[in-house]
């Protein structure tokens, strides 16, 4: 009948199904589905999903270290503004650009 036994060829069906339902989307009423059925794939434990996971962890991690060495320039450049240095030369000591800081300078004076 079929020429692979039936629980090996389960789990290739519900990831090609998963497939489908996200070109069409369906994920909702596929994952209502899943839950009511005696067998399902556990996608936790599949590759494509740990390494989605990993990747979108990296990517997180990346972002907040961005937003975090952001925050601290921003608070160097209103203390340098504050003693009346110039643009340019707060953006060559902080290693960010003129625009940046004019920014942050535009909103120091929109807080005033």
């Amino acid at each position: 009948m079929f020429p692979v036994s039936l629980p090996q060829t389960i789990p290739k069906q519900l990831q090609h199904l998963e497939i489908l339902t996200n070109l069409r989307n369906l994920q909702e009423i596929i994952a209502k589905l899943l839950e009511k059925m005696a067998l399902t794939y556990n996608l936790e434990n599949d590759l494509r999903f740990k390494q989605g996971l990993h990747k979108g962890l990296q990517k997180g991690l990346h972002k907040g270290i961005h937003k975090g060495k952001n925050r601290k320039a921003i608070v160097a450049i209103k203390e340098m503004l504050a003693d009346g240095l110039p643009f340019d030369l707060i953006a060559r000591y902080l290693h960010v650009s003129v625009d940046f800081v004019q920014k942050v300078a535009e909103k120091v004076q929109k807080n005033k």
